[in-house]
């Protein structure tokens, strides 16, 4: 039997939502949403819904993170602070990079890509965050609005296999040991290396 908190995971993804007001189960779907099996499951699993919901509502109650607005000046958190730091003394580090490779087999579709990449850059703040130092000194962060990732594109399809082997390990340990300019790049980039039609290395 599925617990009560993956039960409302499937309602909600299903478009259903479920709320306990006194002591009852209350639903609201469109037409057609809420299918017998998942009705009996509401049925089965009642009690354990009734308090998995009350204990959220307790929660929802509780006072609330907001989020910034994103044109305002903030502060830098610590970590934040640190890391700014020590890219001003090592004078632009790779450091912190994260970087990864990932292989695709198939036909690649360029624009789909781009499309998840920014997808990712618009769904997560972080990665759209800049760090600006005013004229005081002080230092600031501001999430852009909006930021595109750039997606670079290798063809490494007319080169000799050992060719494309030497120039995966180049392009590989260079985009790991690029720098990020804190105060104005998007903290996620892209490079696809075209080994063939049909085959492609994502760093």
């Amino acid at each position: 039997m599925v617990s009560a908190a993956q039960l409302v995971q499937r309602l909600n993804a299903c478009g259903i939502s479920i709320t306990a007001e006194q002591g009852q189960l209350k639903t609201k779907a469109a037409k057609g949403k809420l299918t017998e099996e998942l009705a009996t499951q509401i049925r089965q699993c009642k009690q354990e819904l009734l308090t998995f919901l009350s204990n959220v509502n307790n929660v929802e109650q509780a006072p609330q993170v907001t989020a910034g607005i994103q044109h305002q000046e903030l502060p830098l958190s610590f970590a934040q602070q640190r890391l700014w730091l020590l890219d001003q003394i090592d004078g632009g580090s790779a450091h912190y990079n994260m970087p990864f490779t990932l292989r695709l087999s198939g036909t690649l579709d360029r624009a789909a890509l781009t499309t998840a990449l920014n997808g990712i850059v618009m769904r997560h703040a972080v990665l759209r965050t800049v760090y600006l130092q005013k004229d005081d000194g002080a230092v600031t962060q501001h999430v852009m609005p909006e930021a595109a990732v750039t997606l670079i594109w290798q063809d490494l399809s007319n080169e000799a296999q050992e060719q494309v082997n030497l120039r995966f390990d180049e392009l590989q340990q260079a985009e790991a040991m690029r720098p990020f300019d804190l105060s104005r790049d998007v903290m996620l980039r892209a490079t696809v290396l075209s080994v063939s039609a049909h085959e492609h290395v994502l760093l």
